[in-house]
């Protein structure tokens, strides 16, 4: 049997934008699924890194895909202060649900690092613990909307069918 070639329909690029408040220049060509864009480069982009994979196969699967360098290698990122980020998609096949930001060095000063929550599924409910005592669980279901406190770790969620964001505090 011969190998299956995979074909990478993810290819999309994540940079950090130098001013993002200026007219890019960008450019778009064609229309709907069969449009390319072509990045003017006047707001100063710094490529971070690229998303490369094969299909999911769903647009429901959510299977997470890393951002690496153009060795293959994960890339870190570090997001301090305000920063914005572009995500160029050079396939237009519309398979992206989010991303995910992970904090590699949570140090908060005199507080310590930021705990880690980690999920459990049992049926139509959400567990949230954490690795730290005393941590105040928070949910919002958009987020830049209002966060409001559910109580301290560990809780269960019922799950709704619609996005909820939690996050965890000392």
């Amino acid at each position: 049997m011969l190998p299956i070639a995979l074909v990478n329909e993810i290819d999309q690029i994540l940079s950090k934008v130098a001013n993002p408040t200026k007219d890019d220049g960008s450019t778009l060509d064609g229309t709907d699924a069969g449009a390319n864009v072509t990045e003017g480069g006047q707001q100063g982009l710094t490529k971070l890194g690229r998303f490369l994979g094969p299909a999911t196969g769903a647009w429901s699967s959510n299977d997470l895909i890393p951002l690496q360098d153009d060795n293959g290698n994960i890339v870190t990122v570090d997001l301090d202060g305000q920063t914005t980020l572009r995500l160029t998609f050079n396939q237009t096949d519309g398979d992206l649900d989010y991303l995910l930001f992970y904090c590699l060095d949570c140090s908060g000063g005199t507080t310590g690092p930021a705990p880690k929550l980690s999920l459990s599924v049992s049926g139509s409910n959400l567990t949230v613990n954490s690795d730290t005592a005393g941590t105040t669980l928070e949910a919002t279901d958009a987020l830049g909307g209002t966060w409001t406190g559910i109580g301290t770790a560990p809780q269960t969620v019922p799950i709704s069918g619609k996005a909820k964001f939690i996050r965890g505090k000392k």
